[in-house]
């Protein structure tokens, strides 16, 4: 056997509390640039280190697709990714599975 692969998933940003009601997450400070993360950065940044140091692991990220162009969302194809900024909705996490499963596989994990 190989042996197991890893995967780190890195960490989207966070969105600006206070934007998840109805009437707010067009506002421009609710649709922050990915770019411009500064909470989750320095997580992803270890994470993609270890996983540079370390045989059969990954670092995949996801915020391509939660910020798509560059600018984090709160809601995509009219599905609530995460109500709270950070954790995401039940319909959000099965909006993103497919394109997650396609993530993993391209990166050699057989999730199957």
């Amino acid at each position: 056997s190989r042996g197991a692969r890893l995967a780190f998933v890195e960490l989207p940003p966070v969105l600006p509390k206070g934007c998840a009601v109805p009437a707010r997450p067009t506002a421009l400070n609710c649709q922050p640039a990915a770019a411009d993360d500064r909470s989750q950065e320095p997580y992803n940044v270890l994470l993609r280190r270890v996983a540079r140091r370390m045989p059969r692991v990954s670092a995949i990220s996801i915020t391509d697709i939660v910020c798509p162009g560059g600018s984090c969302q709160w809601a995509i194809d009219g599905i609530t990714l995460r109500a709270d900024g950070l954790h995401f909705t039940d319909k959000g996490s099965r909006w993103l599975a497919p394109k997650f499963l396609e993530r993993l596989t391209a990166a050699g994990l057989d999730p199957g």
